[in-house]
């Protein structure tokens, strides 16, 4: 008689499990690219959207209630100086915006070789890098916030 051992049954549904999470981030992450890319700032301060004749509301709480920029305000305005080509005034709303965005638009591109690894029943690459890329992004944000507040 022989028997298959739990762990080698299930890893094949583990593998197939982490799928969705590889279709949200990568779906969210290309959301976020194309939302940047169709939305424009106004007058440097506002975000509009062109197609619905549209102001977005402010999006910082911190901002809005206790008048306190936080380390991400001008990160949605960054994104959009970044993806139409607008370096300074990227770089003016949030200097971290660059390796955000940086982050950001890797996921599409990584979170599609983890489904393509997957369909193929190979396993998923398992950088330790990513998570220290994320931690950057955090460093990042509070150094430029600091630097900006003195």
């Amino acid at each position: 008689m022989t028997t298959v051992s739990a762990s080698a049954g299930a890893a094949p549904a583990a593998r197939r499990g982490d799928a969705p999470l590889h279709w949200v981030l990568g779906g969210l992450a290309l959301a976020v690219l194309a939302l940047a890319l169709l939305l424009e700032t106004e007058e440097g301060t506002r975000v509009v959207a062109p197609w619905l004749g549209v102001r977005l509301p402010e999006l910082c709480y911190a901002r809005r209630w206790l008048g306190l920029n936080c380390p991400g305000c001008g990160m949605t305005r960054s994104f959009i100086a970044i993806m139409h080509g607008e370096f300074t005034a990227a770089w003016r709303y949030n200097p971290a915006g660059f390796l955000v965005w940086g982050v950001v638009a890797f996921q599409v591109p990584y979170r599609s070789l983890q489904l393509w690894r997957l369909r193929r029943g190979l396993p998923e690459l398992n950088p330790t890098w990513l998570v220290w890329s994320w931690a950057l992004v955090g460093a990042a944000l509070l150094i430029q916030w600091v630097a900006r507040l003195s």
